[in-house]
């Protein structure tokens, strides 16, 4: 699947389909989620606390394992795009805040676009 943001909508392309979605038929959610990492820990991400791949009931390591790596938690940035036309789409970000100001300009040119149909 690719994500085309146009000046005016935002174009999916999935294989050989493609739909387009006003910005001002869009609803994007973000918040912050934990993620465990256990892939190369990318640049920019927050580490918050740190975990075991295998985890004993009081928290520590479960040591029935030999290989039981110490893995690091992150916060990274979840974005939920979705339309009434059923598109729903998550962006996930390693860096907390990533796509903040993008989101919120997004749903700008969103509520403009609905003050231009008022005016027609």
């Amino acid at each position: 699947m690719e994500l085309y943001f146009l000046p005016e909508r935002l174009l999916i392309k999935r294989g050989n389909t493609f739909a387009a979605v006003f910005y001002k038929h869009l609803s994007i959610n973000f918040h912050t989620t934990r993620f465990i990492e256990s892939e190369i820990l990318p640049g920019d991400a927050d580490v918050v606390d740190y975990t075991w791949q295998y985890v004993n009931r009081n928290g520590g390591p479960d040591k029935r394992f030999n290989n039981n790596r110490r893995l690091p938690v992150c916060a990274y940035s979840q974005y939920t795009f979705r339309s009434d036309t059923g598109m729903f789409e998550v962006i996930s970000t390693s860096k907390t805040g990533g796509m903040d100001e993008f989101a919120m300009f997004l749903m700008r040119i969103g509520e403009l676009q609905n003050k231009i149909s008022e005016y027609h």
